[in-house]
């Protein structure tokens, strides 16, 4: 992980709020290109600070007899 980067990012942004909302939104790559730094990055940082991808299956509508 580039700690310069991260550092200055961290200065010029609240990360916790930042990231998640750019993965969510866009994912891991697109993320990183947004603040520069490696997908792999990204996914060091949301890992090292306690974030986990959680995937759930939700139905949308009621299975017809």
């Amino acid at each position: 992980m580039p700690p310069q980067r991260m550092k200055k990012l961290a200065i010029e942004h609240d990360l916790d709020a930042l990231i998640p909302e750019l993965v969510n939104r866009h994912g891991q790559i697109r993320a990183g290109i947004a603040l520069g730094v490696a997908a792999s990055t990204i996914n060091t940082w949301l890992k090292t600070n306690g974030y986990e991808r959680v995937t759930q299956y939700v139905r949308k509508e009621k299975k017809s007899s």
